[in-house]
């Protein structure tokens, strides 16, 4: 889901990196067990989930 949402708004993976790296974090919801979060900057939004401590996983992403 994340690839065809990044692709329909021109994203590439190393703009989501940088939303990761510098944007504001927020708790969006707990779905099917997990807590997913929005990570966002002034142009772009990213959701994810943690896998472990040291994975995460890339729900969707979108240009605001």
């Amino acid at each position: 889901h994340a690839e065809r949402e990044m692709a329909a708004d021109d994203l590439s993976r190393l703009d989501v990196v940088n939303v990761l790296r510098c944007g504001a974090v927020s708790v969006n919801c707990l779905e099917g067990g997990s807590w997913r979060y929005t990570v966002e900057t002034a142009r772009i939004c990213v959701v994810i989930l943690f896998r472990s401590d040291a994975e995460i996983r890339v729900i969707t992403a979108w240009r605001k």
